[in-house]
């Protein structure tokens, strides 16, 4: 069976994922190197899930630019970019390279102009790739219009918002994400960033507390309370040791692979004064950032610390 093996990528012995297998040994020499895919950052099309062990892996509450780590037989492993413990099995025809989602989304809006997660999904790369803000909002919009009580439309809509810095709209979106969807984590989460970009600090502290409650093996709200615990402006706010245990905290939930926790590890050492460690963590930190704009925040991170100063959180 081109050496796929049943156990790990069957749920069972399935119709569907009998066709999935014979779709893998047909696709076989039919698709460029092994080589040629390693590396290269992907999305998967609308309605694929990524296979793993006995399963599939559906995690729809944010979205998803996959490295590819490996090829099988046919089939890439690919790696969340966002996520360390989102990653699976998918077949070369059911991926597109990064560089392509706004060509693909276009497409399917073109041949099903009602399709409103095609809309939420174009907004997010329009939002991300392009910083097309304005559009993306469009975008969301139109997906509310088709789904009206659609929370992850509201909470991408409020991260445009947030990257427009219309935070008050943005926290209006959230707690609507938020209604709609009380045990998602991800609009509480989003809605303390806002509250800290805002410099209300207890108001974004108690919503990270609140999805730290609700899902204690994500690292980013323990990191966000880090975060703001070594590199607040006001000093009453600031706490390295706090810091340095949240920081870590959130390095362990992520497995020491997320550019954030490491550099939010290497702001903590610094509010404890050891710069060391600070510039140590945020070389790591800047070798996996996936962003251009966070490498570069992180290079400035990165001098300060060298000149034995810590970090303080001006940014608007």
């Amino acid at each position: 069976m081109c050496g796929i093996r049943w156990s790990q990528l069957a749920r069972r012995s399935t119709l569907a994922v009998a066709i999935a297998l014979t779709a893998a040994c047909q696709a076989r020499g039919q698709t460029r190197s092994e080589g040629s895919w390693i590396g290269r950052k992907v999305i998967t099309k609308l309605g694929v899930s990524l296979r793993a062990g006995n399963g599939v892996v559906d995690d729809h509450k944010i979205y998803h630019t996959y490295k590819i780590v490996r090829v099988e037989n046919g089939w890439l492993w690919l790696e969340s970019q966002y996520r360390f413990d989102v990653k699976g099995y998918a077949l070369p025809s059911e991926v597109i390279p990064r560089e392509s989602a706004l060509e693909y989304y276009n497409s399917v809006i073109k041949a099903e102009p009602r399709n409103a997660r095609a809309y939420l999904l174009r907004g997010h790369h329009l939002r991300v790739d392009r910083k097309a803000f304005d559009e993306a909002i469009k975008d969301y919009d139109r997906a509310l219009e088709l789904m009206p009580e659609w929370a992850s439309a509201y909470n991408s809509r409020g991260n445009t918002w947030f990257a427009k810095h219309e935070y008050d709209k943005a926290i209006e979106d959230y707690g609507r994400a938020m209604q709609l969807a009380p045990r998602d984590v991800w609009p509480r989460n989003n809605r303390g960033n806002a509250y800290r970009k805002k410099k209300e600090y207890a108001k974004a502290v108690d919503d990270w507390r609140e999805a730290q409650r609700m899902d204690p093996k994500n690292p980013l709200p323990y990191a966000n309370i880090a975060w703001l615990t070594a590199t607040c402006p006001l000093k009453k706010h600031r706490d390295g040791k706090r810091a340095l245990r949240l920081a870590t905290q959130a390095c362990e939930l992520s497995g020491w692979r997320d550019g954030y926790c490491l550099g939010t590890l290497a702001a903590a050492y610094a509010e404890l004064g050891d710069f060391r460690r600070a510039v140590a963590y945020q070389e790591k930190a800047n070798q996996i950032y996936p962003g251009e704009v966070d490498r570069k925040r992180g290079q400035a991170r990165l001098k300060l610390y060298r000149d034995q100063k810590p970090y303080r959180d001006e940014e608007p």
